[in-house]
């Protein structure tokens, strides 16, 4: 829960008694308005300094009468460019502020409108916690000043005194408790705008809950396209609680895998495929989830092959062919009969005598960190 905010009050400003250049003698009269006035504010909140200016000088600077009427029986309520205006003097309702300016002879009004509210309040629920883990406890403050300074104080531990979090002008506190039970606690919180500075005071029952476990989660099988995964362990604690599992790819969940097992695609293939379990239970905690994490072998859709004549002294050109698979790098070999020809690493080999009726094939190798290594061949040529 965070902050609502309930009410805008202005701040004491200077009260300017002009507002534009001088008017020319063919431009319409000054007229009267009214600065520094809130549109609605709570009724416990301070007295407010309510101006009236006009909106421009009028030519030789003459004086000028502020005749204010705060009550709806006439102008009678005050003289001067501002007045003070008390939300305590009130009852929660619509007021309406009339100010009355005379310069030179000529009148002008204005009118605005104050809405006094209820009084500040704040509250805390009935919040649920988890036992061991932070839990967001917030207070929920209203009818306030919008341009007011809030300190909150809190009392978490049942001692009595509200010192339980480091930095006081915070409204949500992340206590930790132990072990289940129900724990009282109370905020403490006070504006800069109130008329009288007591801090209003809220207290609720925080409910502890003890959390579902899970035991570790493991995936086996077949780490390649067309095989089957099985996630297994994952065991709860209490054992009725209900699982839920689904499984991703580099994080992202796959849609309808949400079985114990997962049969592997070549949309898999060279990434990472996991496993999160979920757990929960009528009255008791969420548990945290749970994941197992494979690396999927990369998988070779279209094998390798190379073109050139088959001859001595040609020289052979090598296609890695097309392949599943992320962030890999990709090394290549020349093989003799099946055997690795000395120094021959590049999509492009030149045949020599020792080759002469034997079998060569170019061979694909794709690799990454912590992935199983994959290697695909050619068909085998005969070279003559």
């Amino acid at each position: 829960m965070r902050r609502m905010i309930g009410a805008y009050v202005a701040g004491v400003v200077a009260l300017a008694g002009v507002a534009a250049p001088a008017a020319a003698e063919d431009e319409p009269p000054p007229q009267a308005r009214i600065v520094n006035a809130p549109p609605f504010i709570p009724i416990d909140a301070k007295p407010v300094l309510i101006g009236a200016t006009l909106d421009q000088t009028p030519a030789g600077d003459p004086p000028v009468l502020y005749e204010w009427d705060l009550d709806g029986d006439g102008f009678d309520d005050g003289t001067n460019n501002a007045i003070i205006w008390n939300p305590a003097e009130h009852d929660l309702d619509a007021y309406t502020i009339t100010v009355r300016a005379t310069v030179n002879g000529m009148t002008s009004t204005a009118s605005t409108e104050i809405l006094v509210i209820a009084a500040f309040k704040v509250g805390l629920g009935n919040p649920v916690a988890v036992a061991g883990r932070k839990s967001s406890i917030g207070a929920t403050v209203s009818n306030y000043p919008l341009n007011s300074v809030l300190t909150f104080s809190w009392e978490l531990d049942g001692d009595g005194d509200f010192d339980d979090i480091a930095d006081p002008h915070d409204d949500l506190v992340e206590p930790i408790w132990a072990t289940p039970g129900e724990y009282p606690i109370q905020v403490k919180v006070i504006h800069d705008q109130l008329a009288d500075p007591v801090p209003v005071t809220a207290s609720t029952i925080v409910k502890v809950i003890p959390p579902v476990t899970l035991t570790a989660a493991s995936i086996s099988g077949t780490l390649k396209a067309g095989s089957l995964l099985t996630a297994t362990g994952a065991t709860p604690t209490p054992s009725d609680a209900e699982l839920t599992r689904s499984w991703l790819r580099d994080g992202t969940p796959i849609g309808g895998a949400t079985g114990t097992t997962y049969k592997l695609t070549t949309a898999d293939a060279g990434r990472r495929i996991s496993v999160r379990v979920d757990a929960a239970r009528d009255g008791w905690g969420d548990a945290l989830p749970v994941s197992k994490t494979v690396n999927v072998a990369a998988a070779c859709t279209v094998r390798p092959t190379f073109t050139g004549t088959a001859r001595v002294g040609r020289t052979l050109t090598g296609s890695k062919g097309t392949w599943r698979q992320v962030g890999h790098t990709f090394s290549y070999r020349w093989l003799r009969d099946g055997k690795p020809i000395t120094g021959a690493t590049r999509t492009t080999y030149t045949t020599t005598r020792a080759d002469r009726g034997h079998l060569i094939t170019f061979q694909v190798t794709a690799k990454r960190s912590g992935f199983p290594t994959v290697t695909a061949k050619s068909a085998a040529r005969r070279i003559y």
